[in-house]
């Protein structure tokens, strides 16, 4: 049986982390071998130029933006997703179709992104959560005051 390409679309919040860890652990049970990633990498959001968009709305030109999400993507499938997909299912966290939701309502054409995305394999299965943006929100809010909780520093002794 050949091994698939399955990708989880959808907000952030709108519960892929939980589907994605629920079928890694099928995959698993069933002693079958399976590899989890993501899109865009840390590579791409760590970027100076996509952390000045993403933290403070600079960017000079949406373009160049968006050649390097398709950069990342198109390196990551070359040496990561096409050398682990003989040998194991991949579970992709995000694909191109996020970037053409993203890109395009930011205002590139669906035909310039799928042209600088050219010769990205279609996955086998796309899984698209939808989920009311309210309800993602909410879940997002929820997630990062729980994550800022966590990170604050504990006393000890009295105050």
């Amino acid at each position: 049986m050949k091994n698939l390409l399955i990708v989880f679309e959808g907000l952030d919040g709108s519960g892929k982390t939980t589907q994605i860890d629920m079928l890694h652990q099928w995959f698993e049970n069933k002693k079958l071998k399976v590899f989890t990633t993501k899109q865009p990498t840390d590579y791409y959001r760590n970027d100076k130029r996509v952390r000045d968009y993403l933290d403070n709305g600079i960017a000079p030109n949406m373009y160049s933006i968006a050649l390097l999400a398709a950069a990342d993507r198109t390196y990551q499938i070359t040496s990561e997703i096409f050398p682990k997909i003989s040998e194991s299912n991949i579970i992709c966290d995000r694909y191109l179709y996020s970037s053409l939701a993203f890109f395009k309502a930011r205002g590139i054409d669906y035909k310039e992104i799928l042209m600088i995305n050219k010769g990205v394999p279609t996955p086998d299965v796309t899984v698209f959560l939808d989920v009311p943006p309210e309800r993602a929100l909410e879940r997002v809010r929820q997630r990062d005051s729980s994550r800022r909780a966590a990170r604050r520093p504990r006393r000890c002794g009295p105050r």
